[in-house]
């Protein structure tokens, strides 16, 4: 492909120049090279665009706010002995699976709602099995319309899929002994 661009550049070039063809054929070769010019241009600005644009990413230096952060070390501190992990921010589609007895239309409508949305924190056992997942409710889970329908849709599909889901208030300081029992499954 870049052969074949190379040589209809020189002989569009040449063309131009007068070396090959006549007038008419001048002009139709300038045309040609003045249409590959500019596909070359738009590609490399292209690249450059893109190039400027990755460089607006920045990687940032906690994935947790505050509030989670804190929260974060109490679960850790709480979390029971038994080969337990502690996953954080985990896609709610990583969790929640749609059946595969609804259409292809309705389960990608239905994987769409859970696809862009996640649980704050989901504890596994040993080898990888669900047994809850964590939401941390700040105040505007109590106050911002789009939290409270959020915070609705992810009750429903738990209660739905039989998945537990434990909604903790957000707060400066956590009781240990509550975390571990919830952690527990008391």
């Amino acid at each position: 492909m870049l052969t074949v661009l190379f040589l209809i550049v020189i002989v569009a070039a040449l063309a131009a120049l007068g070396i090959l063809l006549d007038w008419p054929a001048r002009a139709a070769a300038l045309f040609v090279l003045g249409l590959v010019i500019l596909a070359v241009a738009a590609k490399w600005i292209g690249k450059l665009a893109q190039r400027l644009l990755f460089r607006s990413y920045r990687k940032r230096e906690n994935i947790f706010s505050k509030t989670e952060g804190i929260f974060w070390k109490a679960l850790q501190e709480a979390m029971p002995s038994d080969g337990s992990v502690l996953l954080a921010k985990v896609r709610m589609e990583d969790v929640i699976g749609v059946s595969d007895k609804v259409s292809a239309r309705t389960r990608a409508r239905l994987r769409t709602r859970v696809r862009s949305r996640h649980f704050d924190f989901v504890v596994c056992d040993r080898d990888g099995r669900i047994r809850m997942a964590i939401e941390l409710d700040d105040s505007s889970h109590r106050t911002s319309a789009a939290a409270i329908s959020a915070d609705q849709f992810k009750n429903e599909v738990a209660r739905v899929t039989g998945l537990r889901l434990v909604r903790i208030r957000a707060r400066k300081k956590y009781d240990h002994k509550k975390l571990c029992a919830t952690l527990a499954g008391d």
